[in-house]
């Protein structure tokens, strides 16, 4: 067995993930670990998230084959000995260029045998949007045409001139749902930004942006006779960007990976020498991002006895499922803490936060009260993934990581009434028994319970904070808020 350690050391994206012959087996970001949430110093390494990914892994430093990490020749000569010191001189260390680590973490994950992969940063850097042909074995970068080099600047640019920051952009486009893109090109995007109300301005860069993507994938699929298409880098954390992308090549044509940020480049670094030999079968390659950490029962019981916490335990988790329903059904809120912790930003039911969106002062008791976020900020509608074409029109397979959103049908108007985004789409994500057993099996109690298998499914963390990923953090994080019952584990806790 061959074991390769992928490591970002770019404080944007500090992370750690181990492939295994072949396949991704744990990754973690160094800022979901607590005692790193906070930290100012400038380690050159993500020691915490290596420590914590190896372990997860169940694998020793000395049993680390490979250390592909992202770097040039100027950062290598920095960054190689921290890594020989940590592993004491054993493995081979090689740098990755980052180019070449975020393309392969986006095809090596996707569906198809060539594609273009389009890589979306935000920023002024020239190199943030490029393109890439891949197929098998073969990746051929080369830059974005120029009229699309701009699409990185301008969003943030744009962005920062809305007060949204790097870790809040995202917002920008949801803020321009209850606008009109009354701006027209990039001229009038930057001439009359301050002038024009902020929901228009978010609008009219969305409404660009969509634009000038759609025409970097023509152009791209065009010359190089393709038809699947990947998009990852930041900007491919925007849903409406990737619908649009959907509505016009075809939901069959667009795949994101689950964590296409920065952070992701720690595991396309370990790709890069872990899959030189052969690319595994397309069923093998897709990567769910449940990849952090998960603790025993024995684990969080010792975690709430140190807490002195009195709760209530359950046997089976059909009976936790069951407790966990009734109090969703009488519109509670619960934090859901099941399993591997997620890598990357969205909760996918392992950490999170979820309602029942049937209940009344949902959005003021979830969006004002508990995130503190913005009203504007639309809900995650988790549905049982073989009941979604009941409820949504074309959903696509980038529904199982909440990349992209998705039209109603007329028949569920009603029904979705308080989350509809421009009065017809919906976050959505589908859940199915493969990917998360235990939130698809509470989505069916709920099917039992209310007559159908949704529940609201937000982030399990407090505002400005990481995703949860410990017990402590789970703890800390229900006492701090206006939870009602914290399921963790088969315990249930209530206050």
């Amino acid at each position: 067995m061959t074991t390769v350690l992928g490591i970002n050391p770019e404080q944007d994206g500090f992370s750690a993930a181990v492939v295994q012959d072949g396949k991704v087996v744990s990754a973690i970001e160094q800022f979901k670990i607590r005692e790193h949430w906070l930290t100012t110093d400038h380690a050159l390494l993500p020691e915490g998230a290596v420590q914590t990914a190896l372990a997860l892994a169940g694998v020793a430093l000395s049993d680390v084959d490979v250390v592909a990490f992202i770097g040039d020749v100027v950062s290598a000569e920095r960054i190689i000995p921290h890594i020989r010191r940590l592993f004491h001189g054993h493995p081979r260390i090689e740098p990755v260029d980052y180019r070449t680590a975020q393309v392969m973490a986006a095809f090596y994950g996707s569906p198809f045998d060539r594609a273009v992969v389009l890589s979306l940063g935000r920023g002024a850097e020239s190199s943030s949007t490029f393109i890439a042909l891949c197929h098998g074995l073969r990746i051929d970068i080369e830059e974005a045409p120029d009229r699309y080099q701009t699409i990185g600047k301008v969003y943030e640019r744009i962005s920062n001139v809305l007060g949204f920051h790097q870790r809040t952009a995202s917002k920008v486009s949801w803020l321009g749902t209850s606008g009109q893109p009354e701006l027209r090109g990039i001229d009038e995007l930057l001439r009359d930004i301050d002038v024009v109300p902020p929901q228009n301005v978010a609008a009219s860069l969305q409404a660009w942006t969509n634009e000038m993507v759609i025409g970097l994938a023509e152009d791209s699929c065009k010359r190089h006779n393709v038809s699947g298409i990947c998009v990852t880098g930041p900007l491919a954390e925007n849903p409406l960007l990737i619908h649009a992308l959907e509505q016009h090549f075809g939901n069959d044509h667009v795949f994101v990976p689950p964590a296409p940020g920065k952070e992701s480049l720690s595991i396309g670094a370990a790709l890069v020498h872990a899959r030189r030999e052969a690319r595994p079968a397309a069923e093998l390659c897709f990567t769910y991002p449940a990849l952090g950490p998960e603790f025993s029962d024995c684990q969080i019981k010792s975690e709430l006895d140190n807490c002195k916490l009195i709760c209530s335990f359950f046997p089976g988790v059909d009976a936790l499922i069951e407790s966990t329903c009734k109090t969703l059904t009488e519109g509670g809120l619960v934090g859901w803490f099941q399993g591997r912790c997620e890598f990357g930003h969205r909760a996918l039911g392992f950490r999170s936060i979820l309602a029942n969106p049937f209940t009344p002062y949902i959005n003021e008791n979830i969006n004002r009260f508990l995130k503190h976020r913005e009203d504007f900020h639309p809900f995650v509608i988790s549905v049982a993934a073989e009941s979604a074409s009941e409820y949504f029109e074309e959903i696509g397979a980038n529904a199982r990581t909440i990349s992209s959103v998705y039209a109603i049908k007329d028949t569920s108007r009603n029904l979705f009434s308080n989350f509809l985004i421009q009065n017809r789409y919906v976050r959505v994500h589908t859940v199915s028994s493969a990917d998360n057993h235990l939130f698809w099996a509470l989505l069916q109690k709920m099917q039992t319970a209310t007559g159908h298998p949704l529940l609201i499914n937000s982030s399990f963390n407090l505002p400005n904070e990481p995703l949860v990923m410990t017990p402590r953090d789970a703890i800390r994080t229900f006492y701090a808020s206006g939870l009602d019952v914290l399921a963790i584990g088969r315990f249930l806790l209530s206050k």
